[in-house]
Order: C-alpha cells, then sequence, then structure tokens
C-alpha cells in the first residue's frame, strides 16, 4: 500500500510538474497570441490609414486632372476664336490694301489729269 501511494504521489508530481509546465506554455501562447492580435490590429489600422491617404490622393489627383482638362478647354476654345480673329484681320488687312492700292491708283489718275489740264492752261496763256 505504501508503495501504490508512493507510486501515486510521484505519479501526481509528475503529472502536477507536468501541468505546471502546459500552463506556462499556454500562457506564454495566449501572450505571443494577445500580442499578435494587437500587430494585426495596429496593422489593419495602418493599412485603414493608407487607404484612406491613397483614396484621398486619388481625388486630388483626379479633381487637379478634371481642373486642368477644363482649362485646357478653355484654352483650346480661346486659340479658335483668336484664330477666327487673326483670319477676319488678314481679310480686312487684305481689303484695306486693295483699296489703298486703288486709292494710289486714283491719285496717280488725278495727278495725270490735273498736270493735263496745267498742259492746256499753260497753252492757252501761250
Amino acid at each position: 500500500l505504501e508503495q501504490i501511494e508512493g507510486s501515486v504521489a510521484a505519479s501526481a508530481g509528475a503529472h502536477a510538474a507536468g501541468l505546471q509546465a502546459l500552463q506556462a506554455s499556454h500562457t506564454q501562447q495566449m501572450n505571443a497570441i494577445s500580442s499578435h492580435s494587437k500587430d494585426i490590429a495596429e496593422a489593419t489600422a495602418l493599412n485603414a490609414s493608407i487607404m484612406e491617404r491613397l483614396e484621398y490622393l486619388e481625388q486630388v489627383i483626379g479633381d487637379s486632372a478634371d481642373r486642368h482638362m477644363e482649362e485646357l478647354r478653355k484654352l483650346a476654345a480661346a486659340q479658335a476664336a483668336h484664330g477666327d480673329e487673326l483670319v477676319a484681320t488678314k481679310d480686312s488687312h487684305a481689303r484695306l490694301a486693295s483699296q489703298a492700292q486703288a486709292h494710289e491708283a486714283h491719285q496717280a489718275n488725278v495727278a495725270e489729269r490735273l498736270e493735263w489740264l496745267q498742259r492746256r492752261v499753260r497753252r492757252g496763256f501761250d
């Protein structure tokens, strides 16, 4: 009986030591899981922060691109209007140049006629 009690006591002691080792290991595992859970939560928060910042940047770039596209449309329209004005100015210049040539020709004709009249008048007095 003493031998059984000793054997049971030794077995209980070994089981108690094994149980303590398991409990210590379990505590370590739980601490590791808790630490990993915190790391995962931080990584998730960081990922969310990065996604929010990325979405913000995409929005800003999109808004900027829209504004630049609108500005380019306005510049293209202004350039087209200036092109139309330039064509009108060239047409007007050509018309005025033609009128100036006609006026010079008329002036030359008037000068010739005046000279002719002066010659006639001088002959009349001579």
